[in-house]
């Protein structure tokens, strides 16, 4: 139903591309990480973390039935755990934005016909946050060396998730969230079932900081994915 009414309304507005299933971007080239300290990749990647961030983004959002392209200005503050999303059309023309202070969503659109969407602005927040925030994991996480990636498994209620570090800086290169199945399902089907990942394609350095270049985003829930490509650091 979300991506049924999402499709309805986006197409009214936003620029009608080819479907692209499959993810575009090439994984960064690996490197051993035998004698890689995983404390240390963590805090070095903290630390080139920026807390503050405006940038603006390419958006595919592609589902079975189509993809559609928009562009995106986007402005966090971790400090302050909150986010600015203003999404435009390829003219520049404002759709609609969404905000997140600290918890508190708040949607406006400049359409009429986008007024509906804000009835799944949790939703889409939610996506925000899995790919923008949370990138670091606690010192509480398992740590594992899988083959030329280092993994902090952060455990949750009925659930956990993948960090994975790697790369020639060994930086965060993807997240994953895993949730255990009913103890039924779990006889016949692996423990843990897929609801999102997210994996990051390189960074760009500035001053100091580095900010994701090229995103791969999938909800396996609601069966969809987004397409974002870094355009400029503001």
């Amino acid at each position: 139903m979300f991506i049924f009414k999402v499709s309805v309304y986006l197409l009214l507005i936003l620029l009608f591309t080819a479907c692209s299933t499959s993810n575009p971007f090439k994984q960064v080239a690996l490197h051993s990480v035998v004698d890689i300290n995983p404390i240390q990749i963590k805090q070095d990647f903290a630390k080139k973390k920026p807390d503050k961030l405006q940038i603006v983004n390419s958006v595919i959002f592609d589902s079975y039935w189509g993809s559609f392209y928009s562009l995106g200005y986007f402005k966090r503050d971790l400090t302050r755990n909150c986010f600015t999303l203003v999404a435009l059309n390829p003219g520049g023309v404002r759709l609609f934005q969404i905000t997140d202070n600290d918890g508190d969503v708040k949607y406006s659109c400049s359409i009429e016909e986008l007024k509906k969407l804000g009835a799944f602005v949790t939703y889409i927040a939610g996506d925000i946050k899995n790919i923008y925030f949370d990138n670091i994991p606690s010192d509480n996480a398992i740590i594992k060396k899988k083959g030329d990636k280092i993994v902090f498994i952060e455990l949750l209620e009925n659930a956990k998730i993948e960090y994975s570090f790697g790369g020639k800086n060994n930086y965060l290169l993807g997240k994953i969230l895993l949730r255990k199945r009913n103890w039924f399902w779990r006889f016949i089907l692996d423990d843990y079932y897929r609801v999102w990942s997210v994996g990051y394609y390189g960074y760009k350095a500035n001053k100091g900081k580095v900010y994701p270049r090229n995103i791969y985003y999938e909800n396996n829930v609601l069966n969809y994915r987004l397409i974002i490509r870094l355009k400029e650091i503001m």
